[in-house]
């Protein structure tokens, strides 16, 4: 394997300076992307290629910016250099899964002369699509109806779905869902009986979303090249 050569501090620092000694503004701006950075260098805002020294450049601008949060993907930013701190200064983009609960509130309202030695409710949606809702019963022994079930398991999910619904909706309106998702195992003796009614409440749902940050980038090779070589 070929490794590419980049530019020293010293070097890399010599050469923004020859190229800003009559007042040019030198910057780079790239897109984001998977493993590799395409650096493109701007003078006056003007797209700027100078031979295997921009590729240099380039190269070690992409080295040291390489970012520590997101694994792989590095995301888009822009640089420019400042002539009188003798750095490079700018800011990049990229975007993080980020997990929250936000408040839910749904009754499980069971009969309790129904027997189930547990209950299981799943809820999911991913990136806002209609929301697929599961209620189920379980149980090891005792009277069993399976249409009694039936009966209970639709009604219920015809419930809850429209809820969930609701609490999407609203959540979007604010942030970029990426996926809507919840699981409750709930045991019999997790519900609290009120008259002939074994009721359970949900009181909050977990989504991740897309969370949008910036982060500043400064490359500052002053110190560690004193005494820049002239080009």
């Amino acid at each position: 394997m070929i490794t590419q050569k980049t530019f020293s501090n010293k070097e890399a620092l010599a050469y923004c300076l020859k190229l800003t000694e009559k007042g040019a503004k030198l910057s780079a701006r790239w897109d984001g992307g998977f493993e590799t950075l395409c650096i493109q260098l701007y003078l006056d805002e003007r797209l700027f290629i100078d031979g295997k020294r921009s590729q240099k450049l380039s190269r070690y601008i992409a080295k040291h910016i390489v970012h520590k949060k997101v694994e792989a993907f590095q995301p888009p930013g822009y640089i420019q250099f400042d002539r009188v701190s003798a750095r490079l200064l700018g800011r990049d983009m990229y975007s993080l899964e980020a997990e929250e609960q936000g408040r839910f509130e749904f009754e499980v309202k069971v009969p309790s002369d129904l027997w189930f030695d547990k209950v299981l409710i799943e809820i999911e949606s991913v990136y806002g699509a209609a929301p697929t809702t599961i209620f189920e019963f379980s149980f090891q022994n005792g009277p069993i109806i399976p249409e009694m079930y039936t009966v209970l398991q639709d009604q219920l999910i015809a419930r809850l779905t429209p809820e969930v619904e609701r609490f999407l909706e609203e959540i979007m309106e604010k942030k970029e869902i990426l996926v809507l998702g919840d699981r409750f195992v709930l045991s019999r003796d997790e519900f609290n009986k009120e008259g002939g009614m074994l009721k359970y409440k949900l009181n909050q749902l977990s989504y991740t979303y897309e969370k949008v940050a910036q982060s500043s980038i400064i490359i500052d090779f002053k110190s560690r090249a004193k005494r820049p070589r002239a080009f």
